[in-house]
């Protein structure tokens, strides 16, 4: 008998459905744009190191974007935005 087998997804098309999915059963009004960047950010945390990262609390984040250079700073608030938004998504308990 043979097995139907399933193209193997990348780990990016694996969250992209993943976010759609969260999109439609909330009813969500979200821009494409905004659902790739939600799969984009899921797929960077999931290959995430903490060693890479000296800096893992908001707070700490804030204190690192707001001190430096202007060359710097809006990388480093992104950065803040997107572990803001991975934190609100994953761990909500732990911002109270």
């Amino acid at each position: 008998m043979k097995k139907d087998l399933k193209s193997p997804e990348t780990l990016f098309d694996f969250f992209h459905g993943k976010v759609r999915v969260a999109r439609d059963d909330m009813t969500l009004n979200l821009d494409p744009d905004t659902v790739l960047y939600l799969a984009k950010l899921l797929t960077e945390r999931a290959r995430y190191i903490p060693e890479q990262h000296q800096y893992h609390t908001l707070a700490e984040l804030h204190g690192r974007a707001a001190h430096s250079k202007p060359s710097e700073k809006i990388r480093m608030y992104r950065a803040l935005g997107d572990h803001a938004l991975y934190k609100m998504g994953f761990f909500s308990e732990s911002i109270c």
